[in-house]
């Protein structure tokens, strides 16, 4: 800008030079000219330097808009926060499942059962014998191993109705008190809901289980509701089942120890639970940083 200034102000110089030179002195056509086209260089360079534009901010004007847009990497930025706090929730109950399904089972049942509530995937020891009379189902449902995934290895190779089976609950009458709980034995195949498929399965005697507590299950939107006439559960109500069987509203899932090979799979206990949140956080952050820097580069930066 400066230099600019100083060219127009010799340019001023230059005429009342020309002026002066062309008035008071004899020169030729020719000297002439060329004091004229000197003249006029000078000119055209000082007008063109001082009508150039000045080079504008190139940021958009902060609106309402704008301030809106700012949202997105605030929203953002908050699901990552959220996501840790929901990452280290479900690693301290992923922790519990495996402290409470690995400690030695207890042996007696509390007498208060509402103590239970707090027991949640404890293991018990009970002796007694199974009521096969009272028996029912719930499913259908695929079948777990190792308490998560579904078998299958099984279940590729099976088609139509055997891709899925039932959980069979059946009252079992202890020993020490003649009260009956209920007992989920495990998983069979939709074919063998029949017991006459499954003789071997309707064991006789007093027998000794060890089970993992659990509690009632919340029903889904989309479920359709129990059928206590056909003994089929969609989900697990323990209060219903136990007033169809005359039971208490205590139920155990037998480990795996008390599977039949080839009939019944115990050990039915989910305890193996997804832990994604590590690239939800991820996701959620990284957008947050990018929106971020999109919005400070279009409203406070030059571009």
């Amino acid at each position: 800008m400066l230099l600019t200034q100083a060219m127009c102000f010799f340019n001023r110089l230059n005429k009342i030079k020309i002026s002066y030179t062309l008035l008071f002195f004899h020169n030729s056509e020719k000297q002439k000219v060329n004091l004229i086209k000197n003249h006029i260089h000078v000119t055209e360079r000082c007008q063109s330097s001082t009508l150039s534009p000045v080079k504008k901010n190139n940021r958009y004007p902060l609106t309402i808009g704008g301030l809106l847009l700012m949202l997105i990497p605030l929203t953002t930025f908050g699901l990552g926060t959220w996501q840790v706090k929901r990452k280290k929730w479900k690693e301290e109950l992923i922790g519990m499942l495996k402290a409470r399904t690995s400690a030695p089972p207890l042996i007696t049942l509390p007498e208060d059962i509402s103590e239970l509530e707090d027991l949640e995937f404890r293991k018990f020891v009970v002796k007694g014998r199974y009521d096969h009379n009272n028996e029912v189902f719930i499913g259908p449902r695929s079948c777990l191993v190792d308490g998560g995934t579904p078998e299958s290895g099984e279940l590729i190779s099976m088609s139509g109705k055997e891709s899925y089976g039932y959980l069979v609950i059946t009252p079992f009458v202890l020993s020490s008190t003649g009260q009956r709980i209920l007992i989920n034995r495990g998983w069979i195949k939709t074919k063998l809901k029949p017991q006459i498929k499954r003789p071997e399965s309707l064991i006789q005697g007093e027998q000794t289980v060890v089970g993992v507590v659990r509690l009632k299950e919340k029903k889904t939107k989309f479920m359709p509701s129990n059928d206590p006439g056909k003994k089929l559960w969609f989900y697990r109500d323990i209060e219903e089942i136990a007033t169809v069987t005359h039971s208490l509203p205590v139920f155990l899932d037998a480990t795996k120890e008390s599977s039949i090979p080839g009939i019944i799979s115990a050990g039915q206990t989910q305890i193996n639970l997804r832990n994604e949140h590590l690239s939800y956080i991820i996701t959620w952050y990284s957008l947050s940083a990018a929106t971020a820097f999109m919005w400070f580069r279009r409203y406070l930066l030059h571009r």
